[in-house]
């Protein structure tokens, strides 16, 4: 069930991230859109980027937390 949530996350960041690469080529080419493209992929993309290595960070328990007792 969690790992069902974790996937469906990850597949929805990802198409997000997608979505919105699409749409920074669909901007017309002028200096404005660019700037907003630019924008808009930096902080759109970033939630996958960031999502993904978190993610797997919480299922992956490090050295340390294996020898807790």
């Amino acid at each position: 069930m969690k790992s069902d949530k974790h996937e469906e996350l990850r597949s929805r960041t990802k198409q997000f991230a997608l979505r919105l690469i699409r749409m920074s080529q669909a901007l017309p080419a002028s200096r404005e859109a660019d700037v907003i493209a630019r924008q808009i992929l930096r902080s759109g993309t970033s939630v996958a980027a960031n999502y993904l290595p978190r993610a797997d960070r919480v299922q992956k328990p490090s050295s340390s937390q294996k020898w807790e007792l």
